[in-house]
């Protein structure tokens, strides 16, 4: 088996296929809870984990149909695990979720007061045993409404052990590095530390020494790793580099005989507690070394290669390889631009609405699509709109209003999401109206702002002042930037944002298997 590509398999149960499985003793629903069953249930358990992982979220989501009214019963879901206790050490996800803990970490309570027809919980886990036995430790997850049990799921926490027979060896445990303040386009120079607390086998080929950048998104990774060794390739967002020349020495430190540098990109915004760049080193033998990375693929009379030797650093090393720093100051600064629709009464035109961004940061995606930015239109008495394109850069789906989950869209005729703008890029609304009043002085509202309540890390606009604009007919009443009477849509948003999760973390999840069913 491969353990770098296969992934754990995630639990989904549409509601055509609830009652295929009901006898399968893995999802079951009984009858006293039939008028809340649910019509989806998805299960990530984050398994298989080791204890030189670091910590595996556990994920949970239940659905319900049009019968479950939202805001008006208590949802719950209990994860119980057949282990000794102290086996696993159960944590919250960072998210603020309502999840609580048994002594044991056995026990994972998660309750949502008021809950919405579709609900999630999550919470972290890890083995923080270095000696744990490797094996199946089978969990129950129950969901429950107002109490009452509505949906179960049986399936297995897998720990890895040490000698993974002809996958790897993890005789490693590593430092945690952190750099307080990294200014936009920089780069750091890691140099880890690596402890040896457990001898590795004879067969052992080399050791993989694996760093990992930030998940963001593609064009703005945060950071990027680089090792410019001939022994070291390019991996997603990171750097992999095989070590074949290793000494097999328990109770040793050892450390990278030249640093790996990371660079952030010049138009990360910040400041931001960025998490999620980590590097693992495990040993493997020669069948996964050619398998995995096709054998030495580099000159080994070279003087450019990347090495591990013993250092003085005294042990232990309790850290689990996460490198963590915090971005400096960088703001982008999003604007919308005032609007005018021209023309007789009964003519449709199109009008053209810029919005920019002139700030020193990029309005970087924190989220999944359809977006982490979103710009609104309130149009003005004598305007109709007929329809609204935001080319290649935004999405105006007609279902806008579904997907401004919390937000007051009364009086709102269209909203557009885009996920990113580079500094200095503009992209363009096209909005068809019909006139129906040329003579009209109202004033509509165009506003553009950061969906900041539900994406990460918050808020880094510059200058909030140029978010709203008017939309006016013919000219009338186009003065500018009026006041506008009104709580903000963007005011609310920004509120919201400024909830920031303290040290918002962005982890970079490791691969997982799916179970074989075997041992």
């Amino acid at each position: 088996m491969r353990p770098s590509s296969d992934l754990r398999a995630r639990w989904r149960v549409p509601a055509a296929i609830v009652a295929a499985v009901f006898g399968a003793g893995v999802f079951a629903a009984p009858a006293q809870a039939q008028s809340f069953e649910p019509v989806d249930v998805f299960v990530d358990d984050g398994s298989p984990t080791s204890p030189f992982d670091l910590p595996a979220l556990f994920q949970a989501r239940i659905e319900f149909g049009e019968d479950f009214e939202p805001g008006e019963h208590t949802v719950t879901a209990t994860v119980t695990v057949d282990a000794p206790g102290g086996l696993f050490a159960f944590g919250p996800d960072g998210s603020g979720g309502g999840c609580t803990f048994d002594a044991g970490s056995t026990v994972a309570t998660c309750v949502s007061e008021g809950a919405e027809a579709e609900t999630a919980f999550g919470f972290r886990y890890s083995v923080p045993d270095f000696e744990a036995e490797p094996g199946y430790y089978d969990y129950t997850l129950v969901f429950a409404v107002d109490g009452e049990t509505v949906a179960t799921v049986e399936d297995a926490l897998r720990i890895l052990g040490n000698d993974m027979g002809d996958e790897a060896e993890y005789v490693y445990s590593f430092s945690d590095h952190g750099f307080p303040s990294v200014e936009p386009g920089g780069t750091i120079e890691l140099v880890p530390t690596i402890y040896q607390h457990t001898a590795f086998s004879d067969y052992a080929a080399a050791a993989v020494v694996a760093f990992s950048g930030a998940e963001v998104d593609v064009e703005f990774a945060a950071p990027d790793a680089i090792a410019d060794f001939d022994n070291c390739m390019e991996s997603f967002r990171g750097v992999t580099c095989l070590i074949t020349d290793i000494e097999n020495s328990p109770g040793t430190v050892f450390g990278l005989t030249d640093p790996i540098t990371l660079a952030l990109d010049e138009q990360f915004p910040g400041p931001f507690n960025l998490c999620g760049c980590d590097y693992r080193v495990y040993v493997i033998n020669d069948d996964t070394f050619e398998e995995e990375f096709g054998g030495v693929f580099w000159d080994e009379d070279s003087d450019n290669l990347i090495g591990m030797v013993p250092v003085d650093a005294p042990p232990p090393y309790e850290g689990t390889g996460v490198v963590t720093f915090r971005t400096a100051e960088n703001h982008f600064d999003l604007s919308v631009a005032d609007t005018e629709a021209a023309g007789p009464e009964g003519e449709r035109v199109t009008v053209t609405v810029p919005v920019a961004n002139a700030g020193t940061a990029a309005a970087v995606p924190f989220f999944d699509p359809p977006g982490s930015y979103v710009v609104t239109g309130d149009l003005p008495d004598g305007l109709r709109l007929h329809a609204v394109e935001g080319g290649d850069a935004a999405t105006c789906p007609d279902d806008w209003a579904d997907r401004l989950d919390g937000i007051d869209t009364e009086g709102l005729d269209f909203a557009c999401f885009f996920q990113s703008l580079r500094a200095g890029d503009q992209l363009e609304l096209e909005v068809a109206v019909d006139i129906t009043d040329a003579d009209s002085t109202d004033v509509g509202r165009l506003e553009v702002l950061a969906l900041g309540d539900r994406y990460y890390p918050g808020d880094f606009e510059a200058d909030p002042s140029d978010n709203v604009a008017d939309f006016t007919v013919d000219g009338h009443g186009g003065h500018g930037q009026l006041p506008n009477t009104g709580a903000s849509l963007g005011l609310v948003i920004a509120v919201a944002a400024v909830v920031v999760v303290a040290g918002a973390v962005l982890l970079v999840v490791t691969a997982r298997r799916r179970r074989s069913g075997a041992e």
